[in-house]
């Protein structure tokens, strides 16, 4: 968790039908990446941010970021694993990556600032509520994520105890057991 990265992975939306459907939704991220207060934090503190998108947004034109510290990037451009066990943050909306990132107890900031159109047009709330079962805040305005950002370097990415407790009630057990207790089921089924 001393890797001083911050993964950002937005999930899928399937009312992203063409650039410029695309180019409006990302714009969030472009406006948080580019936030001065965050990019002076980041190079002071030597941090990166890797911001990687879903694989069903691979074919839209990104703009890549020209500050060292910021990279954007498809998600056939990167190994996605490899940043899931570097991550000291994850920043993410809606995407599944969470449960990854919680099973290794590293911290989360939920970036939902499209939340009723989400909600609305792709998926409804399942039994999983962000607000009751959520391992992080949850955020709408992209200059409350940079605080929150802000505040996990200055407590070298220590997670808040309640999320932890969280973290720690949703996962049965942790181990490096769990694709022989996988095989096993199957086996067993089989």
């Amino acid at each position: 968790k001393t890797n001083n990265l911050i993964l950002i992975t937005p999930t899928w939306r399937n009312y992203i039908n063409n650039q410029k459907d695309f180019d409006s939704f990302i714009s969030n991220y472009y406006k948080l990446l580019n936030n001065k207060r965050l990019i002076n934090y980041i190079k002071k503190n030597n941090i990166t941010i890797q911001l990687v998108l879903h694989k069903n947004m691979n074919k839209f034109r990104i703009n890549r970021n020209s500050n060292k510290n910021i990279k954007i990037n498809h998600n056939n451009e990167v190994d996605i694993q490899d940043l899931i066990n570097k991550a000291s943050l994850l920043v993410t909306d809606f995407s599944s990556i969470f449960f990854d990132i919680a099973y290794r107890e590293v911290p989360i900031i939920y970036y939902q600032f499209d939340k009723e159109k989400y909600r609305k047009n792709q998926l409804e709330e399942g039994y999983f509520s962000y607000e009751e079962n959520g391992f992080g805040d949850i955020y709408e305005y992209n200059n409350l994520v940079v605080n929150k950002i802000i505040y996990y370097i200055d407590n070298k990415f220590k997670i808040e105890e309640r999320y932890l407790k969280r973290m720690n009630d949703f996962f049965e057990r942790k181990d490096k057991d769990n694709c022989k207790r996988i095989l096993d089921e199957i086996e067993r089924i089989l």
